[in-house]
């Protein structure tokens, strides 16, 4: 991980007490390498700065801007160029485009935490209306960053594997597309600890975040959020999800909005 803010702390505490791997964090100075430290009992190393730091299986970024972005995007490209960069950040489909044009990485390694927070919200809102646990519902979201906003494809969300249609829930259509809301920066720390388990453990799990499509869902080739399967090889492929053409031009816009400045 890289950042030194208490958001950064907080996520490197939660994928700690997971166990699954080591976790260290990259803070910008010593005075807060030292901090961090202190704050995590233990529980993960901090560092100063990537100077000198060993290649790892995936890069975590909270909310970082632009110039931080590029920096870590060519330390990686650099240094580990098959590591996965997730970056949990409230726009994070233009980051995705601004790693991928500064650093050449392969952009299916690039990875944001796009609409999973809404995804879950849905999937909490569902789960109590059906009375069953939110780990048995799923609502896809797909979409891309503000203004475009997400469509909810209700017709496609499940409770234990049953249509929620099916159970005869009230479900809300998918159009129009909802603005995305403002994302809690807690929800933005679990959304980051999903995509890094799915990473590191090689999951191949299905999750609404933002990566990049290539040949499928009408897209050529962009950064979108969809249902994709994340693993180690970071957006491996998205689910082949029948889409109305208001849904395909939603994900198309999304896509275009930095193509020219990106892979294609």
């Amino acid at each position: 991980m890289v950042g030194d803010a208490p958001l950064d702390i907080a996520c490197a505490q939660r994928l700690a007490s997971g166990g699954i791997a080591e976790v260290v964090l990259s803070a910008q100075t010593r005075s807060s390498a030292q901090q961090a430290a202190e704050a995590s009992g233990g529980a993960f190393r901090s560092t100063v700065l990537l100077d000198g730091a060993a290649p790892t299986d995936a890069l975590i970024l909270l909310e970082p801007g632009p110039a931080l972005t590029r920096d870590v995007a060519l330390w990686a490209a650099r240094t580990c160029p098959y590591t996965t960069l997730i970056l949990a950040a409230r726009e994070g489909l233009a980051l995705c485009h601004e790693a991928a044009r500064a650093s050449g990485l392969p952009p299916w390694l690039i990875l944001c935490t796009g609409g999973i927070p809404r995804a879950f919200a849905e999937s909490a809102e569902l789960a109590r209306l059906a009375g069953a646990s939110v780990t048995q519902v799923c609502v896809p979201v797909i979409g891309g960053d503000p203004p475009s906003g997400l469509a909810v494809l209700t017709r496609y969300a499940t409770v234990a594997g049953i249509p929620a249609r099916d159970l005869g829930l009230p479900l809300e259509p998918p159009w129009p597309a909802k603005p995305a809301e403002r994302v809690p920066d807690g929800a933005l720390v679990v959304a980051a600890v999903q995509l890094t388990r799915a990473v590191i453990l090689d999951r191949r799990q299905v999750l609404c975040c933002g990566g990049w499509v290539q040949d499928s869902l009408g897209i050529s080739g962009g950064f979108v959020i969809a249902p994709l399967r994340v693993g180690v090889r970071g957006a491996e492929e998205p689910l082949h999800l029948k889409l109305t053409l208001e849904e395909r031009s939603l994900l198309q816009r999304a896509a275009a909005a930095d193509r020219g400045s990106c892979w294609s």
